[in-house]
């Protein structure tokens, strides 16, 4: 693992972009000789964009989610992610590389387990630091990755690493299609399935404000904002979820077993 200096730390910590890109930065010590890998690491590479992104990793403040597409000033939520957690690393167009983080007995701490291509099945083990490194290239460009959290554990910049019923208050289902039919459109926060295998993410089709239509007889209809055929059309009848009110937001949860199942989070927009 890389050590880094003090002035590399405050660098690397003000390396986030707001549009969800990673800036090109100017605060390295002058004297400092490292390569350009090694200057992406601390968030002073070149720009990139994360494939994992969505518009709200372009607000100022990163909202409540089961996930996180990480940028170069992410070092502290990549070295703190809890037990359990799940890496997808994006190299190259169309080639993904998965990871767990797992508590390995033979180094006494937690290491990420790198699974099969298609197979749960941890390959090799990484340590940290080295699967850090691994995520930036000769030219200091990060890689596009996503950090995806254990069943029931949220991040947003505000509140860092916190478990879900911290901010998760049921509600009646009724109340929340109240709340959506006050306003003619919706944000999709977040989407995420859980259980044998881990997938996040709003699809493109659903990204941006969607149309929401609130029908009399329980059910809910969101409508993306594409054309024709690249028009996302999401439905689903009320009772058949729980729900909750997430700090605004209204979270829509199915789980047959604890893990396993799905989350959607929409929040009402003008």
């Amino acid at each position: 693992m890389t050590t880094l200096t003090p002035a590399q730390r405050k660098a690397q910590a003000d390396a986030r972009h707001a549009d969800g890109t990673f800036g090109e930065q100017h605060h390295a010590d002058p004297e400092t000789k490292v390569s350009p890998k090694q200057l992406g690491m601390i968030g002073l590479g070149p720009t990139s964009k994360n494939v994992f992104a969505e518009p709200l990793d372009r607000e100022e403040w990163r909202p409540l989610r089961p996930y996180l597409p990480l940028t170069p000033a992410d070092d502290d939520e990549f070295f703190d992610a809890p037990e359990g957690s799940y890496l997808v690393l994006s190299t190259e167009v169309g080639k993904q590389r998965r990871f767990v983080l797992e508590h390995d007995d033979r180094y006494g701490h937690a290491v990420w387990g790198e699974l099969a291509e298609h197979r749960e099945v941890v390959v090799r083990s990484h340590e940290p630091g080295d699967l850090w490194a691994t995520m930036f290239a000769d030219d200091g460009r990060m890689h596009s990755a996503r950090l995806s959290l254990p069943a029931g554990m949220l991040h947003s910049d505000r509140d860092g690493f916190i478990d879900r019923h911290e901010y998760d208050t049921p509600i009646e289902w009724e109340e929340a299609m109240h709340r959506l039919a006050v306003y003619p459109n919706a944000v999709v926060v977040s989407r995420s399935q859980f259980g044998d295998e881990r997938t996040d993410g709003v699809p493109e089709g659903l990204q941006g404000k969607v149309t929401v239509d609130v029908r009399e007889d329980g059910y809910l209809k969101l409508t993306g904002p594409g054309r024709g055929a690249n028009r996302a059309v999401r439905a689903l009848h009320m009772s058949k979820v729980d729900v909750f009110d997430r700090d605004g937001d209204i979270v829509l949860r199915h789980e047959q077993d604890p893990g396993f199942g799905w989350e959607e989070v929409l929040r009402p927009a003008r």
